[in-house]
């Protein structure tokens, strides 16, 4: 058994005789390969052929006596099993998914939102609530596909009309859910009603950077909402976007993070589209924004991207019902939801890094970059760099000057 963070322990073996069961937030995926996924822990272990199937045919209830002995040892250490009989859970079903397989599915719940960010690649999003029985169906289309976090996004989807009923499909679902919010609306009252794995919030540099680009007060409104989702018990993690503004905050916001004991820190470099577009004034160094990039941690994929370029595992479902490759890309490929959520998936184009042009292809930096972030670069079909990238990985000097080849 593999890991993608971590590599096999070792515990006391139970009793022979006795009967383990799959723990009430683990699930089996099969995906490129057979996996065990940890929605709580957000972690994914392949397993063996035989390991997968032995578990599927016992139906999470496995008898010791049958179950080799170091791989029982293993997932007892790792929690994916545990020897009390689960009461509670979505219940035992096994996900199975494409090439490649859709394992991150982004929904913009609704186009409302209660900020006009400077920085808002969405921008004038309108008022569309994607509808209650469309989210159901996708849902569940999203897990049987062997789906693994789901990420409720808007606007701010605290908005949506029906986010009560939506919030209520969540404990139903073997994924891990994931709620995006700029905090502002986030009550102690509403964080402890929450069914979600995660509440990511963001918070783009410190209060006087971060109200410039969000509004008057967001600051500490954002800090509250954190702040009601860590007292509720909930995994908290924090999203930050590096700007002109904010650029000397990252020391100090590295210090809030660390002392918010966040579940993930994820740092990007915002778009030119949606509010960002031209406002040149907003927009970092690239050298300086991309060196920045190195704070984050815990984030990203769980690998197995093989050679596809960026959104290798991703969809994106907009307020309208639109699927797409991404947020930045929603036109991209998969036409509507209410075609159906594999339908949408299977008419997305998934291209590989042998679509980019020989500035890529020749980089040997390839494997890890991928081409970057593909609208960055000029779009999906662009076969430029990502300058960013290229600066990140040293292929691009603080001078602009290229000089890494493979």
């Amino acid at each position: 058994m593999s890991h993608n963070d971590a590599g096999p322990g070792a515990t006391a073996r139970p009793a022979r005789g006795a009967t383990v069961h799959l723990s009430p937030d683990v699930s089996l995926k099969r995906l490129e390969a057979p996996y065990l996924y940890h929605r709580g822990n957000d972690d994914l272990y392949e397993v063996s052929e035989e390991a997968f199937s032995f578990i599927e045919r016992h139906r999470g209830h496995l008898p010791s006596r049958e179950t080799e002995p170091e791989f029982l040892a293993t997932c007892l250490e790792e929690g994916l099993l545990t020897r009390k009989k689960p009461t509670a859970g979505p219940g035992f079903r096994v996900g199975s998914g494409e090439r490649p397989s859709l394992r991150y599915l982004l929904v913009h719940l609704t186009g409302r939102c209660n900020l006009r960010c400077a920085h808002c690649y969405a921008a004038e999003a309108g008022e569309d609530d994607l509808p209650f029985e469309a989210l159901r169906r996708a849902f569940a289309e999203f897990e049987a596909g062997g789906g693994l976090r789901l990420l409720l996004s808007g606007g701010e989807p605290l908005l949506h009309r029906d986010f009560r009923r939506v919030d209520e499909l969540l404990p139903g679902l073997n994924v891990r859910a994931v709620l995006l919010t700029n905090g502002t609306l986030l009550t102690p009252a509403l964080a402890r009603r929450l069914h979600v794995h995660e509440v990511q919030v963001s918070l783009d540099g410190m209060e006087e950077s971060h109200d410039a680009l969000r509004g008057p007060g967001s600051f500490s409104r954002a800090r509250r909402g954190l702040d009601a989702a860590r007292e509720a018990g909930l995994q908290v993690s924090v999203a930050s976007t590096v700007n002109a503004l904010n650029l000397r905050d990252f020391d100090r916001l590295a210090a809030l993070v660390e002392a918010l004991d966040v579940w993930q820190w994820t740092i990007d470099v915002p778009c030119p589209a949606g509010r960002m577009a031209g406002q040149t004034a907003l927009e970092a160094p690239p050298a300086e924004a991309a060196g920045i990039l190195e704070r984050g941690f815990a984030s990203g994929t769980h690998g197995d991207t093989f050679d596809y370029l960026c959104g290798a595992h991703l969809a994106a479902v907009m307020p309208d019902g639109r699927v797409g490759k991404c947020g930045l890309l929603p036109d991209e490929g998969g036409g509507r939801l209410d075609d159906g959520l594999t339908a949408a998936w299977r008419r997305i184009p998934h291209r590989t890094t042998a679509s980019l042009g020989e500035t890529c292809r020749s980089c040997r930096f390839l494997e890890d970059c991928h081409g970057g972030c593909r609208f960055r670069a000029g779009g999906a079909k662009s076969l430029a760099p990502d300058a960013i990238q290229c600066y990140r990985y040293g292929v691009l000097t603080a001078t602009g000057r290229r000089w890494c080849r493979s």
